[in-house]
């Protein structure tokens, strides 16, 4: 018999969250980053044996710091390095990729007078949309999420005892991590009403709002009250009818993939703290 989760059609998060990993569609979307600022900028199938532009240099300062390989091995076709460098990009580790990519931020600045902000707005924005778990800052890939995160997130998901709770912690995972119609809005919403669900249990009020429970819970001494104000807090801003998250969605809704995921992981920290409260 299958387990809970898999009946569930619960998803795996680590697959969801990219931290150790990369789908061919972040990796696709990064290089297509590359093209744009990048090898756009050369007219390359008509390049020729012995033309000299700006491309070059790029080639070069790739094949010496980033491959560590001979300059002259390089083709001096540049229609072909162009070639080498996209096969090495979407054939190399997930983790050369990022290095690739630190390698080109470097160089960028020296060979194209564009705003190097742009640049990295740009990769940044396809790393927030593919959910990785790394953002480019000062130039180099940096974590912003741990994997004690994820495996909390995990273990919350996998916990069978409290089945609204993980159906509402699942059903925010799978709104969020859609690629092609994501809802951030409503995945915010889910993560909410999980902790909603695991407050009524422990406080045993089935019929009490997130707020009556937690004033419960507060009373009952199973949660100090500064944390108690802390959440409620939390909760507040996605009851502002102006962000448009808890009530009809307004113009002014502004919510994205990192407003989501900070809820589904800050939901799903609470929910495991509240759990050793029973």
């Amino acid at each position: 018999m299958k387990k809970f989760s898999e009946r569930m059609g619960y998803v795996k998060v680590s697959t969801i969250i990219q931290k150790e990993s990369m789908t061919e569609e972040l990796r696709n979307s990064l290089w297509n980053v590359l093209y744009n600022f990048l090898w756009s900028k050369y007219n390359l199938k008509d390049s020729y044996l012995g033309r000299k532009n700006d491309f070059e240099k790029i080639s070069n300062y790739l094949q010496q710091y980033h491959f560590k390989k001979p300059i002259d091995d390089l083709s001096e076709y540049y229609d072909m390095q162009h070639a080498y460098l996209k096969k090495s990009f979407l054939s190399s580790e997930w983790n050369e990729v990022y290095d690739f990519l630190e390698a080109c931020y470097k160089i960028y600045p020296i060979v194209i007078s564009d705003d190097s902000e742009l640049f990295k707005s740009a990769i940044n924005g396809v790393l927030k949309q593919e959910l990785s778990a790394y953002r480019l800052i000062d130039g180099i890939f940096t974590l912003i999420i741990d994997k004690q995160e994820i495996e909390a997130l995990e273990e919350a998901l996998s916990d069978n005892q409290f089945k609204g709770v993980t159906v509402h912690l699942n059903t925010a995972l799978i709104m969020l991590s859609d690629r092609k119609k994501p809802d951030y809005r409503n995945s915010i919403k889910e993560s909410i009403s999980a902790v909603e669900s695991i407050c009524k249990v422990i406080a045993e009020k089935k019929d009490a709002s997130l707020g009556d429970a937690l004033k419960a819970l507060e009373k009952q001494e199973k949660i100090n009250p500064r944390l108690k104000k802390g959440f409620e807090q939390l909760y507040a801003y996605t009851n502002n009818k102006d962000d448009g998250i808890r009530h009809a969605l307004s113009d002014k809704s502004n919510v994205d993939a990192d407003d989501a995921k900070y809820f589904l992981l800050s939901c799903t920290s609470f929910i495991n703290y509240l759990k050793t409260k029973i």
